[in-house]
């Protein structure tokens, strides 16, 4: 396998969550959080305008369910990393040297009851909220991702430590159609210290679609009876 090793100067703090496209996202919240036991992270909202999410705590990050009002894919798929950058002008700055301009987009909610739905109190809920600012790479990459820097309350509340404890998460495998050319621009633009966790290391065997096919973690194998099917990584 291809490990990625960082950057000795790094511009992206860590992994902070995946997406992951389901069918059925009240499916997917019941089997990770009543069958699995994994703590709820935020509840199923409208907090996409072309679909529903919702997030658990998998150990160290977050997993997003995201079930989309059109397109839906007949498995649960995870095809995007979201890293919290540790300055998005420094990030900024390092994807230009690369000769990829990044696009910023602040995201505002001014829903009430969604503004609840995130963990704002009643005197907040009353004004629309700064959610997060997003950076996203103008042109694609071997592996999807952008980075997500959340409000100041939103990145307290959804941070690994304000969630209950799980067990952390150790390895993330991830598939790609050409392994050998794709691991070290992967590795360029996976812009985190090294040694971190999770490590993000490339399958040996090209996949049709870059995807994570495996997440590993000190809890061991999940128990998915019926349900493999569903589910596009292990």
């Amino acid at each position: 396998m291809y490990r990625l090793s960082g950057s000795e100067s790094p511009w992206l703090r860590r992994l902070d969550h995946l997406i992951c496209e389901v069918p059925d996202i009240e499916e997917a919240m019941e089997l990770f959080t009543e069958r699995l036991g994994f703590p709820v992270a935020w509840p199923i909202g409208r907090f996409w305008p072309q679909g529903r999410t919702s997030g658990v705590a998998l150990g160290g990050f977050n997993l997003e369910f995201l079930q989309l009002d059109e397109g839906a894919p007949s498995a649960a798929t995870i095809r995007t990393l979201v890293f919290e950058p540790i300055d998005l002008a420094v990030a900024t700055r390092r994807y230009e040297e690369m000769g990829i301009p990044m696009s910023l987009r602040e995201k505002w909610e001014p829903d009430p009851e969604l503004l609840r739905l995130r963990g704002f109190d009643e005197d907040e809920a009353r004004t629309p909220q700064l959610i997060c600012r997003n950076l996203y790479p103008s042109r694609p990459a071997p592996f999807d991702f952008f980075l997500c820097d959340y409000a100041p309350k939103l990145k307290e509340r959804l941070s690994p430590s304000a969630l209950p404890s799980v067990p952390a998460v150790t390895q993330l495998v991830l598939a790609v159609p050409a392994p050998a050319s794709d691991g070290p621009q992967i590795d360029r633009l996976f812009g985190t210290a090294p040694n971190l966790r999770p490590e993000i290391v490339l399958s040996e065997k090209p996949g049709d679609l870059a995807e994570v096919i495996e997440i590993r973690s000190e809890r061991g194998p999940l128990d998915l009876p019926g349900r493999a099917s569903r589910f596009r990584f292990a």
